[in-house]
Protein backbone atom coordinates (compact mmCIF):
# COMPACT_ATOMS: atom_id res chain seq x y z
CA UNK A 1 0.00 0.00 0.00
CA UNK A 2 1.47 3.31 -1.06
CA UNK A 3 1.89 6.31 1.19
CA UNK A 4 -0.59 8.27 -0.91
CA UNK A 5 -3.27 5.62 -0.36
CA UNK A 6 -2.61 5.56 3.39
CA UNK A 7 -2.94 9.34 3.53
CA UNK A 8 -6.19 9.21 1.56
CA UNK A 9 -7.66 6.53 3.82
CA UNK A 10 -6.65 8.45 6.94
CA UNK A 11 -8.23 11.60 5.58
CA UNK A 12 -11.45 9.72 4.80
CA UNK A 13 -11.57 8.23 8.31
CA UNK A 14 -10.97 11.60 9.97
CA UNK A 15 -13.51 13.24 7.67
CA UNK A 16 -16.06 10.54 8.47
CA UNK A 17 -15.54 10.99 12.21
CA UNK A 18 -15.91 14.75 11.84
CA UNK A 19 -19.11 14.32 9.85
CA UNK A 20 -20.52 11.93 12.45
CA UNK A 21 -19.67 14.28 15.31
CA UNK A 22 -21.27 17.16 13.42
CA UNK A 23 -24.47 15.19 12.88
CA UNK A 24 -24.58 14.26 16.59
CA UNK A 25 -24.07 17.90 17.62
CA UNK A 26 -26.82 19.10 15.30
CA UNK A 27 -29.18 16.45 16.64
CA UNK A 28 -28.31 17.37 20.24
CA UNK A 29 -28.85 21.08 19.60
CA UNK A 30 -32.30 20.34 18.20
CA UNK A 31 -33.20 17.72 20.80
CA UNK A 32 -32.15 19.76 23.83
CA UNK A 33 -32.87 23.24 22.53
CA UNK A 34 -34.36 25.59 25.12
CA UNK A 35 -37.11 27.75 23.72
CA UNK A 36 -36.59 31.43 24.48
CA UNK A 37 -39.40 33.90 24.60
CA UNK A 38 -38.64 36.46 21.86
CA UNK A 39 -39.79 39.18 24.24
CA UNK A 40 -36.71 38.52 26.37
CA UNK A 41 -34.41 39.59 23.54
CA UNK A 42 -36.56 42.65 22.89
CA UNK A 43 -36.33 43.70 26.54
CA UNK A 44 -32.56 43.11 26.56
CA UNK A 45 -32.19 45.48 23.60
CA UNK A 46 -34.02 48.18 25.56
CA UNK A 47 -31.91 47.85 28.71
CA UNK A 48 -28.73 49.97 29.09
CA UNK A 49 -26.45 46.92 29.19
CA UNK A 50 -24.51 48.09 32.25
CA UNK A 51 -24.82 44.67 33.93
CA UNK A 52 -24.25 46.46 37.23
CA UNK A 53 -26.59 44.26 39.26
CA UNK A 54 -28.48 47.22 40.71
CA UNK A 55 -31.73 45.47 39.77
CA UNK A 56 -30.82 42.61 42.10
CA UNK A 57 -30.22 40.10 39.31
CA UNK A 58 -27.10 38.66 37.70
CA UNK A 59 -27.21 41.08 34.78
CA UNK A 60 -29.41 42.66 32.14
CA UNK A 61 -30.22 39.34 30.45
CA UNK A 62 -31.27 37.73 33.73
CA UNK A 63 -33.38 40.77 34.63
CA UNK A 64 -35.05 40.77 31.20
CA UNK A 65 -35.97 37.10 31.57
CA UNK A 66 -37.48 37.70 35.02
CA UNK A 67 -39.44 40.72 33.76
CA UNK A 68 -40.97 38.70 30.94
CA UNK A 69 -41.77 35.92 33.42
CA UNK A 70 -43.41 38.61 35.60
CA UNK A 71 -41.25 37.73 38.58
CA UNK A 72 -39.44 41.09 38.47
CA UNK A 73 -40.97 44.58 38.26
CA UNK A 74 -40.61 46.35 34.93
CA UNK A 75 -39.26 49.41 36.75
CA UNK A 76 -36.56 47.35 38.46
CA UNK A 77 -33.69 48.84 36.43
CA UNK A 78 -32.76 52.12 38.15
CA UNK A 79 -29.97 52.80 35.65
CA UNK A 80 -32.28 52.92 32.65
CA UNK A 81 -34.65 55.45 34.15
CA UNK A 82 -38.24 56.05 33.18
CA UNK A 83 -37.55 56.03 29.43
CA UNK A 84 -36.49 52.38 29.66
CA UNK A 85 -39.47 51.56 31.86
CA UNK A 86 -41.82 53.05 29.25
CA UNK A 87 -40.24 51.03 26.44
CA UNK A 88 -40.44 47.80 28.43
CA UNK A 89 -44.04 48.55 29.35
CA UNK A 90 -44.90 49.15 25.69
CA UNK A 91 -43.39 45.81 24.67
CA UNK A 92 -45.21 43.95 27.44
CA UNK A 93 -48.47 45.84 26.98
CA UNK A 94 -48.35 47.39 30.44
CA UNK A 95 -49.16 50.95 31.38
CA UNK A 96 -46.57 52.59 33.62
CA UNK A 97 -46.47 55.78 35.63
CA UNK A 98 -43.33 57.76 36.32
CA UNK A 99 -42.05 57.47 39.87
CA UNK A 100 -40.05 60.14 41.63
CA UNK A 101 -36.29 59.78 41.26
CA UNK A 102 -34.23 58.89 44.30
CA UNK A 103 -30.55 59.59 44.92
CA UNK A 104 -27.93 58.77 47.55
CA UNK A 105 -28.17 61.20 50.44
CA UNK A 106 -25.20 61.83 52.75
CA UNK A 107 -26.16 61.40 56.40
CA UNK A 108 -23.15 63.23 57.76
CA UNK A 109 -22.18 66.86 58.18
CA UNK A 110 -18.84 66.17 59.83
CA UNK A 111 -16.00 66.02 57.35
CA UNK A 112 -13.47 68.75 58.13
CA UNK A 113 -15.64 69.84 61.06
CA UNK A 114 -14.97 66.55 62.83
CA UNK A 115 -11.67 66.16 64.68
CA UNK A 116 -9.33 63.29 63.83
CA UNK A 117 -8.44 60.94 66.65
CA UNK A 118 -5.60 59.26 64.73
CA UNK A 119 -3.28 60.27 61.91
CA UNK A 120 -4.09 57.58 59.37
CA UNK A 121 -1.49 56.69 56.75
CA UNK A 122 -2.43 53.80 54.49
CA UNK A 123 -4.50 52.73 51.52
CA UNK A 124 -7.40 54.98 50.59
CA UNK A 125 -10.26 52.70 51.55
CA UNK A 126 -12.94 53.37 54.14
CA UNK A 127 -13.15 49.72 55.14
CA UNK A 128 -9.42 49.60 55.84
CA UNK A 129 -9.64 52.69 58.05
CA UNK A 130 -12.65 51.29 59.91
CA UNK A 131 -10.52 48.33 60.98
CA UNK A 132 -8.37 50.73 63.00
CA UNK A 133 -10.18 52.00 66.09
CA UNK A 134 -13.50 52.47 64.21
CA UNK A 135 -11.91 54.94 61.82
CA UNK A 136 -9.74 58.02 62.10
CA UNK A 137 -12.57 60.42 63.01
CA UNK A 138 -13.54 61.41 66.51
CA UNK A 139 -17.10 60.41 65.58
CA UNK A 140 -17.31 56.70 64.89
CA UNK A 141 -20.67 57.18 63.13
CA UNK A 142 -19.45 59.72 60.59
CA UNK A 143 -18.15 59.59 57.04
CA UNK A 144 -14.65 58.15 56.89
CA UNK A 145 -13.87 60.20 53.78
CA UNK A 146 -11.50 57.79 52.03
CA UNK A 147 -13.64 57.59 48.87
CA UNK A 148 -14.76 53.95 48.77
CA UNK A 149 -18.10 55.18 47.42
CA UNK A 150 -16.31 57.20 44.73
CA UNK A 151 -14.53 54.14 43.39
CA UNK A 152 -17.64 51.97 43.72
CA UNK A 153 -19.79 54.22 41.52
CA UNK A 154 -19.70 52.86 37.95
CA UNK A 155 -20.96 56.18 36.56
CA UNK A 156 -18.50 58.62 38.14
CA UNK A 157 -21.29 60.47 39.93
CA UNK A 158 -19.54 60.85 43.31
CA UNK A 159 -16.61 63.03 44.33
CA UNK A 160 -15.01 63.84 47.68
CA UNK A 161 -15.15 67.60 48.24
CA UNK A 162 -12.86 69.94 50.12
CA UNK A 163 -15.08 69.31 53.14
CA UNK A 164 -13.97 65.64 53.02
CA UNK A 165 -17.53 64.50 52.39
CA UNK A 166 -18.99 62.75 49.33
CA UNK A 167 -20.94 64.89 46.86
CA UNK A 168 -23.49 63.36 44.49
CA UNK A 169 -23.90 64.65 40.94
CA UNK A 170 -27.59 63.97 40.36
CA UNK A 171 -27.24 64.50 36.61
CA UNK A 172 -24.78 61.61 36.43
CA UNK A 173 -26.30 59.41 39.15
CA UNK A 174 -28.34 56.44 37.91
CA UNK A 175 -29.82 55.57 41.33
CA UNK A 176 -28.23 52.13 41.29
CA UNK A 177 -27.50 52.32 45.06
CA UNK A 178 -24.18 50.49 44.69
CA UNK A 179 -22.50 53.22 46.75
CA UNK A 180 -25.06 52.71 49.52
CA UNK A 181 -24.16 49.03 49.72
CA UNK A 182 -20.41 49.71 49.63
CA UNK A 183 -20.31 52.34 52.39
CA UNK A 184 -19.04 50.53 55.51
CA UNK A 185 -20.51 53.11 57.89
CA UNK A 186 -24.02 53.37 56.39
CA UNK A 187 -23.58 57.07 55.67
CA UNK A 188 -25.45 56.94 52.36
CA UNK A 189 -29.16 56.31 52.04
CA UNK A 190 -31.46 56.56 49.02
CA UNK A 191 -33.92 59.46 49.28
CA UNK A 192 -36.02 61.71 47.06
CA UNK A 193 -35.86 65.49 46.73
CA UNK A 194 -39.47 65.80 47.88
CA UNK A 195 -38.68 64.51 51.36
CA UNK A 196 -38.94 67.60 53.51
CA UNK A 197 -36.62 66.48 56.30
CA UNK A 198 -33.11 65.09 55.88
CA UNK A 199 -31.13 64.27 59.00
CA UNK A 200 -27.50 65.24 58.47
CA UNK A 201 -26.22 62.86 61.12
CA UNK A 202 -26.66 59.18 61.93
CA UNK A 203 -25.07 59.27 65.38
CA UNK A 204 -26.88 57.47 68.19
CA UNK A 205 -25.07 59.46 70.87
CA UNK A 206 -26.69 62.19 72.93
CA UNK A 207 -26.68 65.71 71.55
CA UNK A 208 -23.98 66.98 73.90
CA UNK A 209 -21.56 64.27 72.81
CA UNK A 210 -22.35 64.76 69.13
CA UNK A 211 -21.79 68.50 69.35
CA UNK A 212 -18.46 68.03 71.06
Amino acid sequence: MTDALLIAQSAMVIGGIGLLVGIVLIWASIKFAVETNPLVEEVIEVLPGANCGACGYAGCADFAEKVVEETAPIDGCPVGGFDVVKEIGAKLGQEVKEAESIYPFVRCNGGVHCTDKIDYVGIEDCRAVMMISDGEKGCSYGCVGQGTCVRACPFGAITIGDDRLPHINKNMCKSCAICVDECPNDILVMASDSEKVHVLCRSNDKGKLVKS
